[in-house]
């Protein structure tokens, strides 16, 4: 979304936030599966977002 946010022309701030340890329990999100997963889906978004500029191509056909 910022990525969009940016080539519309929108201004946006950072807010802090405060980040709390992990009350309980164990992350389940590094395992070999998931990591490649998310790895090739971000090297879609950004295949999408930066090489091909997709979201700005929608956008001028829909202003016409």
């Amino acid at each position: 979304m910022i990525k969009k946010f940016a080539d519309y022309g929108f201004n946006y701030a950072e807010v802090p936030v405060h980040h709390y340890f992990r009350a309980s329990g164990k992350s389940q999100f590094f395992n070999f599966k998931r990591l490649f997963k998310v790895s090739i889906d971000l090297l879609k978004l950004w295949w999408k977002l930066v090489v091909k500029r997709e979201h700005l191509k929608k956008r001028q056909t829909e202003s016409r």
